[in-house]
């Protein structure tokens, strides 16, 4: 015994047979058992389902994931997304231990813990059908994803949160934002948000104004088109939007040699470039006698920004 946990720290494998032996029932504990036990183990490598069940016993023996993962010779992210494992219904975790499910398979399934519809997904699904992307975006097709949807994007997820929405991370995807699991309360959010913008675009002098979350250009066709007149910009939005614009090319000098910017200052990029536009907008105006017949649409562009359609 004392060779076998010597040799263990040596073989991170090993360590993970010997916690395998102890799941064992009292009368397999036997040391000839045991040993063929790990040998069996660290001849396949370990799959990760085997070493959920490794690391789910020392768990349950009461060991911090980070005291595992310092024995195993691994991260403590990788023993939390091996214990996530067991959110995986029983089933398709005996398939994934028969290498018949494999391991980016398998963490696509974990995404929620619905048992009955991962199971769904997984049969239902052909063989060609069932890379992780495909399986992930069957089991999250109800949530919202808050990294593409613009109406995640356009409430913001500090504002859906405080609003009592939840949130589902996938700890297979740490970068990842989540999937936010409360599709209506977006949608009141994003409705309350629109109405208040509305009220202001009323403020200008329509004679109607529409709120149509994700207006298409077909939408559009059925309205004639007016078309503002150029005011000269005063001294004072001339000055803003040089300063702006000296701001952009400093950010593009300081990240020339990247390949996308960090999202804080990707944030602050749209907040340029929305501001900029702003303000060139209020160098050009609507006669007021066409603004009485005439109204506006108040919509979301695919980014999560809103657009108003003056027609």
């Amino acid at each position: 015994m004392f060779c076998l946990q010597r040799e263990s720290e040596r073989h991170p494998q090993l360590q993970i047979a010997l916690a395998l032996a102890a799941t064992l029932p009292r009368d397999r504990r036997s040391r000839q058992h045991r040993d063929e036990f790990g040998r069996e183990c660290h001849q396949n490598r370990h799959a990760p389902a085997d070493q959920f069940v490794a690391f789910r016993s020392l768990v349950d023996e009461g060991m911090e994931v980070e005291e595992i993962a310092a024995r195993f010779g691994v991260t403590a992210t990788t023993v939390r997304q091996r214990l996530k494992l067991g959110n995986v219904a029983p089933r398709l975790f005996e398939l994934s231990r028969a290498d018949e499910i494999n391991l980016d398979q398998l963490m696509a399934l974990a995404v929620t813990d619905d048992h009955a519809a991962q199971e769904r997904v997984w049969d239902s699904a052909q063989e060609w059908q069932r890379n992780p992307n495909t399986l992930r975006r069957a089991l999250t097709e109800t949530m919202v994803d808050a990294a593409s949807d613009p109406r995640a994007r356009f409430v913001g997820l500090e504002a859906y949160i405080n609003a009592g929405g939840q949130i589902d991370r996938d700890s297979f995807q740490p970068e990842h934002e989540g999937y936010l699991t409360d599709p209506a309360k977006l949608d009141r959010l994003v409705s309350e948000k629109l109405a208040t913008l509305a009220d202001e675009v009323r403020g200008e002098g329509w004679k109607w104004v529409e709120i149509l979350p994700a207006a298409q250009y077909l939408d559009l066709t059925k309205f004639g088109r007016i078309h503002p007149v150029h005011v000269p910009a005063t001294p004072e939005i001339r000055s803003e939007i040089e300063a702006l614009e000296a701001e952009q090319e400093q950010i593009n000098q300081a990240h020339q040699e990247a390949e996308e910017y960090p999202p804080d200052v990707d944030a602050r990029m749209s907040e340029i470039e929305m501001r900029i536009d702003e303000l060139n907008d209020q160098a050009r105006q609507y006669r007021e006698e066409e603004k009485r017949l005439a109204g506006a649409i108040v919509s979301l562009e695919n980014h999560g920004q809103t657009v108003i359609w003056r027609i």
